[in-house]
């Protein structure tokens, strides 16, 4: 109806059977003597339909591939939260444990305290302090069997105890 094509596409057979798609660009062409005539160029455009249907079968892949990953991200997202709550929820019981452990250590009717291996006093609780004079900031950090806390025979007893539950004997309780 134009009198023309432009890049039409038709498949064809070879001499061999294969099916070729061309691209068809042509026109009608009247010559000199009136007459007219379909001029044209015909190419092979297989390899470049081929490389678009493998690119269109990528694309399609990929896009499966974006929406399989985007469900695992947000199922993912989903577990994390829920472990963050968790987790948060699960700190506000530790807060509070240690607040009551905390509570119960510094309002205990009697003198505690807490030395590490070397001697290093770590914690004393109010007692300790109501009791003996010594202040928290004299005697945290500060060896417990050099400050000059105890006397000789209660440092005797405590070294003792100390090298008894190093070599694995239960704990004790010393009445000091």
């Amino acid at each position: 109806q134009a009198g023309c094509v432009n890049d039409f596409e038709i498949a064809i057979r070879d001499r061999d059977g294969r099916m070729i798609i061309c691209s068809v660009t042509a026109g009608v062409v009247t010559a000199e003597e009136g007459t007219s005539r379909i001029a044209g160029i015909v190419r092979d455009i297989t390899q470049r339909k081929q490389s678009e249907i493998t690119a269109q079968k990528a694309f399609v892949e990929m896009e499966e591939t974006v929406e399989y990953r985007t469900e695992e991200l947000l199922t993912m997202n989903k577990q994390l939260k829920k472990e963050m709550e968790e987790r948060r929820h699960a700190e506000k019981i530790l807060q509070q444990s240690e607040d009551r452990y905390r509570n119960f250590m510094e309002s205990a009717p009697i003198g505690l305290c807490i030395v590490d291996l070397e001697g290093g006093i770590q914690y004393v609780n109010r007692k300790i302090e109501e009791e003996s004079g010594w202040r928290r900031d004299e005697l945290i950090g500060k060896n417990g069997f050099a400050v000059g806390f105890f006397d000789d025979e209660t440092m005797q007893l405590l070294m003792e105890r100390l090298d008894a539950r190093l070599k694995g004997a239960p704990p004790m309780i010393l009445n000091i």
